[in-house]
C-alpha cells in the first residue's frame, strides 16, 4: 500500500505533466507512464528529481507529438547517450560527430540539425573546423 506521501506526489506530478502538456493524461497512461520512466531511469516518486524528470518528458511529448519511451528509436538514442555520457572525457565537436558516424548513418541528418545540438548544449559558435561533417 502506498503512503499517502506517495500518493500526493504521484498526482502533483501527474497535475504538472498534464499543465505542461496542456492537456489530460489518463489514470492508466499516466501509470504506464511512471512504469516506463521507472524501467528506463530508475525513476522514484518521492525522489527530488522527479518533478525534473517529469517536466522534461512532458516537454519531449508537448513538443515531438510521437514521442513515446518505450520506442525503438529511444532505446537506441538512450544507449548512445549512456556510452558517452558513462565515458566521462571530452570530445571537441568534430571527435564527437567523427565517433558518431562509426555509430549511426548520418546521411539523413541535415548539418542544420547537427547545428542545433551543438547550440543546444551551449556551442553555438561552430566553425567548419570544429564541427564539420
Amino acid at each position: 500500500m502506498a503512503s499517502k506521501r506517495y500518493c500526493q506526489k504521484y498526482r502533483q506530478l501527474k497535475r504538472s505533466y498534464e499543465n505542461i502538456c496542456k492537456k489530460q493524461i489518463s489514470d492508466t497512461s499516466w501509470h504506464r507512464l511512471i512504469s516506463q520512466l521507472k524501467n528506463y531511469f530508475d525513476f522514484d516518486i518521492e525522489s527530488p528529481k522527479a518533478g525534473k524528470i517529469i517536466y522534461h518528458i512532458a516537454n519531449l511529448k508537448r513538443t515531438h507529438r510521437n514521442f513515446r519511451i518505450n520506442s525503438e528509436h529511444f532505446t537506441e538514442s538512450w544507449q548512445l547517450f549512456q556510452h558517452y555520457y558513462q565515458q566521462k572525457t571530452y570530445l571537441t565537436c568534430a571527435e564527437f560527430l567523427a565517433d558518431l558516424m562509426q555509430r549511426l548513418d548520418l546521411s539523413q541528418v541535415s548539418k542544420t540539425f547537427r547545428y542545433s545540438w551543438f547550440s543546444n548544449g551551449g556551442k553555438s559558435s561552430i566553425h567548419s573546423n570544429h564541427c564539420s561533417s
